[in-house]
């Protein structure tokens, strides 16, 4: 639109701050970069679901944050718990 002079309106958008503790951020980090990172599941006729994140792309992401690997388990862990937590959400929309 901007090659036409033309702007697009916008509504204010309010947006919440969430604290992040010091020692969640790591784990926050990833979560940031792979959150869209889904594996589905077909259901047939039913179409798909999403069945949880798709960890290699986790595992990826990871080493390009240059993720020590031992502080990789414990990332893993608190990621586990964010997709459990989202596919909740996600489940009932």
């Amino acid at each position: 639109m901007a090659a036409f002079h033309l702007e697009a309106e916008r509504p204010p958008v309010e947006q919440e701050t969430i604290p992040v503790y010091a020692h969640n951020w790591p784990a926050f980090r990833i979560w940031r970069a792979t959150w869209r990172q889904w594996r589905y599941v077909s259901l047939g006729m039913a179409g798909a679901t999403r069945a949880g994140l798709d960890w290699a792309q986790v595992e990826s992401v990871m080493r390009m944050q240059r993720i020590l690997p031992r502080q990789r388990t414990a990332i893993c862990e608190a990621l586990a718990e964010m997709e459990t937590a989202a596919l909740e959400v996600l489940s009932k929309r």
